[in-house]
């Protein structure tokens, strides 16, 4: 019984620390999944165990909205079918969200939404934006190269930036000069619409995020995992640009959380290990 205990606990684990579970846009799951009965996302980003943010500017250079992009993190008890499989076990969430200059709706050709439909008079009636998020790390050596300024063009190649910035693919597909951004991609880009009603109401547009597998308490990696990597988001309006940020500015090598390798794809990688994960459970068991 002591080696099925262990064998379990190492398996959960892995799959926290190696891949994500879920994606998820605004405050919703994509999809159908089970985890729309077991989390409410918007109860989860209240209390944020870390938080960080850069700002970066929106319009002509003479009239600049300053823009901020947050990263949250929010570590809640896990729900569901999968939460006895280890002691005291935790899903970890990394939300995304920007938050708009105070008053960038006087000046509607600074601010980042795009307005797309239009009424009678030609005065915009609803606004659209795109984004795209990482979830898989970057190289040490590209993660100790990030400045710290939100600037990416030590993480990534400048070519792939200004790919990445000057045109959709930023939010929908992959450029040739990104091959080591394509593979870090946590899912396929997103587009929110917001109408000119809410413009004034919000105080951030949230992007979306990711959910962790279940693990354990006393288990840090994933958080140490996401606390050392580089973020990276696009988001995507009446500009785009690719913005880069950290939690921390240490130094990281190959073993530390955080680093390394990227799998060719995401998702397929996702499924793989759930279905190793699934194989070796029961393995443990006949054991």
């Amino acid at each position: 019984m002591k080696f099925l205990h262990s064998c379990l606990l190492a398996i959960c684990n892995g799959v926290a620390v190696t891949a994500w579970y879920d994606t998820f846009v605004s405050d919703s799951f994509n999809g159908i999944t089970p985890l729309r009965q077991w989390y409410n996302i918007s109860d989860a980003r209240q209390s944020p165990n870390f938080s960080t943010s850069i700002s970066f500017p929106i319009g002509p250079s003479a009239t600049w909205q300053y823009w901020n992009l947050t990263v949250s993190l929010s570590e809640i008890p896990a729900q569901g079918e999968n939460a006895t499989v280890v002691p005291d076990p935790r899903v970890l969430f990394t939300f995304y969200d920007l938050h708009p200059s105070e008053n960038w709706t006087d000046h509607l050709d600074s601010g980042l939404p795009k307005p797309i439909v239009y009424d009678d008079k030609d005065e915009p009636v609803s606004f659209q934006f795109g984004s795209r998020l990482t979830y898989w790390p970057f190289s040490a050596s590209a993660t100790n190269a990030y400045n710290g300024q939100g600037n990416c063009a030590k993480v990534v190649d400048l070519e792939c930036i200004r790919q990445l910035e000057s045109n959709d693919t930023a939010a929908f597909g992959d450029t040739p000069a990104c091959p080591s951004v394509s593979s870090r991609w946590g899912d396929t880009g997103a587009v929110q619409f917001v109408q000119r009603p809410y413009l004034n109401e919000s105080s951030a547009y949230r992007l979306g995020g990711f959910i962790s597998g279940v693990y354990s308490a006393n288990n840090r990696t994933l958080i140490e995992r996401e606390l050392n990597r580089v973020h990276l988001a696009v988001v995507s309006g009446t500009e785009t640009h690719a913005l880069c940020l950290r939690f921390r500015e240490n130094e990281v090598n190959r073993s530390n959380p955080g680093t390394g390798p990227a799998p060719d794809n995401s998702a397929n990688s996702m499924q793989t290990a759930l279905w190793i994960v699934m194989a070796s459970t029961v393995l443990c068991l006949f054991l």
